[in-house]
């Protein structure tokens, strides 16, 4: 439903409320009892044109099939600003220990988290640079017993200039983690993990076929697959460069190298070198044709004084091949190799 309705200080807002049923996780019941069950709302207040918000409240109920039950509520807040100049982004998640969703995506429970992101840009009046200014974002998360899990700071500089061309530039960001052994089962009691690291992103489509994209960041990173299996802070590199191809209209080759390297902390020596290079396509032949095609060669290798990850090599390929009929029917064809491994 939407509404106007007025605030407390007597501005004009609208609203909007979606009952988030059960239908949304349809409840199974197996021959052994076992279910999972999800329901909840979510609202959204445009309280003036800058302010907006937007609130999600979910609760579980959950049975295995060894009888265990568990339950409990997930709550979600935001609160957006957007001005000409200053952008504003608040988000707070609360997801109590017994929530669980088998039908979605929750890695972390028993966690309040706190995010915010801060921007600021100047607009000048002429010469290439578009936009520029600084950025804040931070992030703060804890257990429900209060236990400090997470802190993040992260300070950046931003410019847009013509072409679509932009750089951001992150010259120092702090992060602090605990993990518990609830997270990680080789951990005996929680165990503080400091982390720094300093990034570039650097992108442009000044050419109008043409894209490129970049990004590098070198710091400190945890390592979870140690040869003792217990995480340890690390040393670590990471690398993207993106060349996006559009021959003609019809056609997009989007072309992706990606590296990340895990190195010892004391040493400097490789723990692994992950490499993925990824080629896409996508083809409108017309309205109602069209091809999608992905190949992929991931390269992991690993030094097993240091790790108890394997080398690998994989390469896998898919196509989809889509025939629309009419709008709401369509004919799809399609193949999807296996990993395969070397």
């Amino acid at each position: 439903m939407t509404a106007p309705r007025f605030s407390s200080d007597g501005l004009a807002a609208t609203s909007s409320a979606n009952p988030v049923s059960s239908h949304l996780h349809r409840p199974r019941i197996s021959a052994d009892g076992e279910f999972n069950r999800v329901g909840g709302a979510d609202a959204r207040f445009k309280l003036n044109s800058n302010w907006t918000s937007l609130f999600q409240a979910v609760t579980s109920s959950t049975r295995l099939s060894d009888g265990t039950y568990r339950a409990g509520p997930a709550y979600k807040a935001e609160a957006t600003y957007s001005g000409t100049n200053l952008n504003y982004d608040s988000n707070y998640s609360d997801i109590s220990p017994g929530f669980a969703a088998d039908s979605g995506f929750v890695n972390r429970v028993d966690i309040r988290d706190v995010r915010n992101n801060l921007d600021y840009r100047f607009h000048p009046e002429s010469g290439p640079v578009v936009a520029w200014g600084p950025s804040l974002y931070t992030d703060f998360v804890w257990a429900h017993d209060g236990t400090r899990l997470d802190t993040y700071y992260s300070p950046v500089f931003a410019a847009n200039l013509k072409g679509q061309t932009y750089a951001f530039i992150y010259p120092y960001s702090k992060l602090r983690e605990r993990l518990r052994p609830t997270d990680f089962g080789a951990l005996t009691q929680n165990q503080d993990y400091p982390e720094y690291f300093s990034a570039i992103s650097l992108g442009t489509s000044y050419f109008s076929k043409l894209t490129l994209q970049a990004y590098y960041q070198l710091g400190d990173e945890i390592n979870f697959v140690p040869l003792d299996q217990v995480p340890a802070l690390a040393r670590n590199d990471v690398g993207s460069f993106v060349v996006s191809v559009r021959p003609f209209t019809a056609l997009k080759i989007d072309n992706t190298y990606l590296f990340d390297r895990i190195r010892d902390r004391n040493t400097g020596a490789s723990v692994f070198n992950d490499h993925i290079v990824r080629s896409k396509w996508n083809w409108q032949f017309n309205r109602q044709l069209s091809l999608r095609l992905i190949l992929q060669y991931n390269a992991t290798l690993t030094n097993r004084n240091l790790t108890f990850l394997q080398t690998s090599k994989q390469f896998n390929a898919d196509f989809l091949i889509s025939y629309l009929v009419h709008p709401g029917t369509a004919i799809y064809v399609g193949y999807k190799q296996r990993p395969a491994k070397s």
